[in-house]
């Protein structure tokens, strides 16, 4: 049932060619040949298709470079339109054909566009739940600069900021399991309360967090599709709609708020060296106009290095601290 929801081989497709190039796309197509699925039912058939999901891992081999000049948007836009769109759009597309010569329900152009369609949204979320998320931890240069990178590290690292987010997510999930069938609120409503955490992470780490809590929280939803239709003696395929719709705004919302907190980040951050630089270059002038003081007279060399010292001590006394204490030295450098 899950796999009627998203194409989870997808996700390994698109991971073999990022993380192994032209090995990958090779053992992707043997792989499919080698193992029938769905209208894959002769030696021929099993080609055609497995050429046709080949190229949503060839296709990113192809059109993606890691480019350690570009930014955190640009790395992120250009992963999201060649491994997670452009590429399954076409392996969508040159599939089509052989939904109309090999589909259960004629040459019939309904067919084919159900097949496009059903082709593209499983296999497109299915990369953006799973494939992405693992990408972002393991290469996590194919999304972010340096500095977001960083950001998004600090955040993996700190329990105090990863409890709270699963802490959110399982109660969501909980709160869906146990209103299954309870009234009109479904649980593709509740489902959104998924976007509190992955907007939360987006805030505390990034694009890069954001992301992972993401395929998470698409996790968790896709558990809950198939446990309710179940539940329910549905089908899968009868929330197909609503599924899609969610799992393309969580994702929307994670690249969404993570880029604007990264971005966000990345400013301050220049912000910050900016003002490191500024303070270094006013230490200079500061240190120079006290040594130009001291150079009118041998007998006070030091003097007002000493001075300084002195200073500081006493105003540590006195409880100051901080920029207080840093202009209270600076007012010791110049008192002469």
């Amino acid at each position: 049932e899950g796999v009627a929801l998203i194409f989870p081989a997808s996700a390994v497709t698109v991971l073999a060619g990022l993380l192994l190039g032209w090995w990958g796309v090779l053992a992707t197509f043997v792989g499919y040949a080698l193992t029938p699925w769905g209208l894959s039912t002769t030696l021929p058939r099993n080609l055609f298709f497995a050429f046709a999901v080949t190229l949503q891992a060839a296709i990113p081999v192809l059109a993606l470079r890691l480019d350690a000049t570009s930014s955190t948007v640009i790395r992120t836009i250009r992963l999201l339109t060649w491994a997670v769109l452009a590429n399954v759009a076409v392996s969508a597309l040159v599939a089509v054909p052989g939904f109309i010569m090999f589909g259960a329900h004629g040459h019939h152009p309904q067919t084919a566009l159900i097949g496009f369609v059903g082709w593209f949204f499983s296999d497109m979320t299915a990369v953006l739940m799973l494939a992405v998320p693992l990408l972002v931890v393991v290469r996590p240069e194919w999304v972010m600069e340096p500095e977001a990178e960083r950001f998004f590290r600090r955040w993996r690292r700190d329990p105090r900021e990863i409890v709270p987010v699963i802490a959110v997510l399982v109660a969501v999930a909980i709160i869906m399991r146990v209103t299954i069938g309870l009234g009109p609120v479904t649980i593709h409503w509740i489902a959104l309360g998924f976007l509190v955490p992955v907007i939360w992470a987006a805030a505390r780490g990034g694009i890069g967090a954001s992301l992972a809590v993401n395929g998470v929280a698409g996790f968790f939803y896709v558990a809950a599709v198939v446990r309710t239709a179940r539940a329910e003696g549905g089908m899968v395929n009868a929330e197909l709609f609503s599924s899609y719709m969610n799992l393309v705004a969580f994702g929307v919302a994670a690249v969404a708020a993570g880029l604007a907190w990264s971005q966000s980040h990345q400013l301050v951050a220049k912000l910050d060296e900016h003002r490191r630089l500024l303070q270094e270059s006013f230490e200079t002038v500061v240190t120079a106009l006290a040594a130009a003081v001291e150079a009118k007279d041998p007998t006070t060399e030091g003097h007002v290095q000493r001075v300084a010292r002195t200073t500081v001590a006493v105003g540590r006394k006195l409880g100051l601290s901080g920029s207080r204490l840093e202009l209270l030295r600076y007012a010791a450098l110049l008192h002469d």
